[in-house]
Order: C-alpha cells, then sequence, then structure tokens
C-alpha cells in the first residue's frame, strides 16, 4: 500500500461516522480521534483494532521501508475435516441423555405409582435383579442408539470418519448411561406422577445440553458457566466422545472422563437412596 493510497484511505474512514460514533470524530493533525459509545463496547473495540490497523499500516508506508514480519494464518484442520466430526458427540450425548434420564424416571414412578414395587419387595426376587435388569435394558438402549448413530453419521453423505481407537466409545457411553440412569432415579425418588417426573426431567435435561456443551463449543464460555459444566456427567460423555471419535484420542483422553462418570453416579446414586420409596406413602 502506498502512502497516497493510505492517506486517502484514513481521509475516508475519518469521514465515515457510525450510529453508535460520536459526530466528533475527526483527524487533528498527526492523531485520528475515535469517540464510540459505551452503550456499543463491542463495536467499539471492533472499530478501534480496525482503525488501528489502518494507522499502523500508514506509518509504517510513511517509513518507505518494507515491512520485516508478515502473518501468514491457516487453520489445524484440512479440508477434509467436516462439521460432522464434531456435531456428532454432541447429538449423540444429547439424544443419550434424554433416553436415560427420560426412560428411567419415568419408569420408576410408574412402577411405584401401580404399587408394582411394592410387589416385589415382598416377592422372592431380590433388590439389586431388579436394578440389574433395569439397567441392562437402558444400556441396551443406549448402544443401540449409539450404533445407530455412527452407522448413519458414516454414511457418505454426512462423511463422519472414525478414528483409530473410535471403539472407546463404548465403554464411555455405558459409563455415560449409569451417570444419567442416575439423574433419572433421583428424579424417580424425588416425583410422585408421571407428570411431575416429566416436567423435572425436561428442566434438567435441556440446559444441561447446553451447559455441557451438546450444541456448540464452550472454549470461549464465561469462567462460571464452565465452572458449572464440570458437574454435569453429559460433559464428561460428550467431551470424551470427541476425543476418541474425532481427536484421535485413545486411554488417557477416555479414562479420567469415564473416572468422572463413575464418581458422579456414586454421589447421585448415594443421594437417591435417601429418598427411595417403595410405595407412595
Amino acid at each position: 500500500m502506498s502512502p497516497h493510497s493510505t492517506a486517502a484511505s484514513m481521509e475516508r474512514c475519518s469521514r465515515v461516522r457510525a450510529p453508535w460514533a460520536s459526530p466528533r470524530s475527526n483527524r487533528r493533525g498527526g492523531t485520528v480521534v475515535l469517540r464510540y459509545s459505551a452503550a456499543a463496547s463491542v463495536k467499539g473495540a471492533s472499530a478501534r483494532a480496525t482503525l488501528n490497523a489502518v494507522l499502523e499500516q500508514a506509518n509504517l508506508a510513511a517509513t518507505g521501508t518494507p515491512p520485516t514480519y508478515t502473518l501468514k494464518a491457516s487453520q489445524v484442520e484440512d479440508e477434509s475435516v467436516k462439521p460432522i466430526q464434531y456435531l456428532t458427540p454432541g447429538l449423540m450425548g444429547w439424544a443419550i441423555a434424554s433416553s436415560a434420564v427420560f426412560s428411567t424416571a419415568l419408569t420408576l414412578v410408574t412402577l411405584r405409582r401401580k404399587k408394582i414395587l411394592q410387589r416385589m419387595r415382598l416377592s422372592p426376587i431380590r433388590a439389586w435383579e431388579v436394578v440389574a435388569a433395569r439397567i441392562s435394558m437402558t444400556m441396551l438402549m443406549a448402544l443401540t442408539q449409539t450404533a445407530l448413530f455412527l452407522a448413519v453419521a458414516t454414511l457418505p453423505y454426512f462423511g463422519l470418519r472414525l478414528t483409530g481407537n473410535w471403539w472407546l466409545v463404548v465403554p464411555l457411553v455405558m459409563c455415560g448411561t449409569l451417570a444419567l440412569m442416575s439423574l433419572g432415579l433421583l428424579i424417580g425418588s424425588l416425583t410422585r406422577t408421571e407428570e411431575s417426573a416429566g416436567g423435572l426431567a425436561q428442566l434438567l435435561v435441556l440446559p444441561m445440553s447446553f451447559l455441557s456443551g451438546s450444541f456448540f463449543s464452550l472454549d470461549n464460555a464465561p469462567g462460571w458457566v464452565q465452572a458449572v459444566s464440570y458437574m454435569m456427567p453429559l460433559r464428561y460423555l460428550v467431551k470424551g466422545s470427541e476425543a476418541v471419535l474425532s481427536r484421535g484420542g485413545g486411554l488417557a483422553d477416555a479414562l479420567p472422563t469415564m473416572g468422572g462418570m463413575l464418581a458422579f453416579t456414586a454421589v447421585v446414586t448415594a443421594l437417591t437412596l435417601r429418598f427411595f420409596r417403595w410405595n407412595e406413602t
């Protein structure tokens, strides 16, 4: 850029005034004055950065010497990386969370309201057998969901490319299902009707999906949002699945997330035992 063209650009910039800028923005001698409103701080910061870059170019052009350093920017991923690589873990985690929490909570409330739990308690069937059967059924549903989700996502139209350790998503889904089932058991223990159980589950699952990074990245989220997300099992399921499905992660990435989900399961299950009831009274 020549000094004359840069000066012309500065002259045009000095005459441009946005609605959020002061009408007294002008150029005085060797100083360009920019005034902006605190009500539009983001736009003001953007204008300041843009104008500062123009001034730096003008100062460099005025010296008559070529720049010593130049910037060449490029993305880390090549053009073969598609959004499906990052959408799959989040959507899959959200689907598993919805199924595990809702089905567990509604089933527990229904069994209690119809007095089936009370009859089970008096029958020769032991409690752990009932719990194991329910866990097995929910786990089978979650693994089936995962298999169907990956089968569809890897179709040529969607183009999901699985990494070498993609199979680690199986134990991740199993641990995540246990953690999310524990939430469903807690909801079912606290509520008395299917309507209240479904409403409470909805109030829990939807915000958790947003705060766990299921729909968008939390890298630029405020600190308090990231702190809250660390207390939610869905975050560990989504991040762990993303690591092994899209980022080439291995056991070093999967084991800590599985440990976090199992620890969450233990804490919530202990809390559930405090409120669990065999009958409605």
